[in-house]
């Protein structure tokens, strides 16, 4: 029975040296490959209000190319410009200064003498639309006081096809760290 056995599995095996050789002899991969599209997608990290979504499906590369511009431009981990201490290890600085909470009023000459003695106490809490108005479309950082400061970034996903835009999405983080009164302990809120 084993001997039988043997042949059969010879004579198949003979059937199909040529058709193993045959497909040793194909290129690999697909007969046509500029049929199918290759697929890739890119995120972009830019300060919150700089873009507006669905300008690069409506522009097209130039847009693009505009958006991948801005993106180097404020690549990489950063801090705030002013940050000083342990914390100013944590990555490189931003090259623009924050945004900073103008004076409640101005004072005349004669009332800066007064004025500098007694301050009033600094904000120590902060809203999501303060936090928004105050980032502008240019700025990573805002002061509001010491004790109120707040970040926040775009994430753009540009989809493309065979390097061409077809579709993009893009979402906001802001973050608002605050410090209370009487204590050493910073609150960090993500607002919705």
């Amino acid at each position: 029975m084993k001997i039988g056995m043997v042949r059969r599995m010879r004579g198949r095996s003979l059937l199909l040296l040529p058709l193993l050789a045959a497909s040793l002899a194909l290129p690999a991969g697909p007969a046509r490959a500029d049929s199918v599209p290759v697929r890739t997608i890119e995120t972009h990290v830019l300060p919150i209000g700089q873009y507006t979504l669905g300008t690069i499906t409506k522009q097209g590369v130039a847009a693009l190319r505009t958006v991948r511009t801005r993106a180097v431009e404020d690549d990489g981990a950063q801090v705030a410009l002013e940050t000083v201490g342990p914390a100013a290890r944590f990555a490189k600085k931003a090259s623009v200064a924050s945004a900073t909470a103008q004076p409640a009023s101005r004072l005349a000459a004669g009332q800066r003498a007064a004025a500098a003695v007694t301050y009033p106490a600094p904000a120590r809490t902060m809203t999501a639309a303060e936090c928004r108005t105050a980032l502008g479309s240019s700025n990573k950082f805002f002061l509001k006081s010491r004790f109120a400061v707040c970040s926040g970034a775009s994430f753009l996903q540009t989809w493309l096809q065979n390097g061409r835009p077809v579709g993009e999405s893009m979402f906001n983080v802001m973050t608002v760290g605050t410090i209370a009164e009487n204590t050493r302990q910073i609150q960090f809120e993500i607002p919705a």
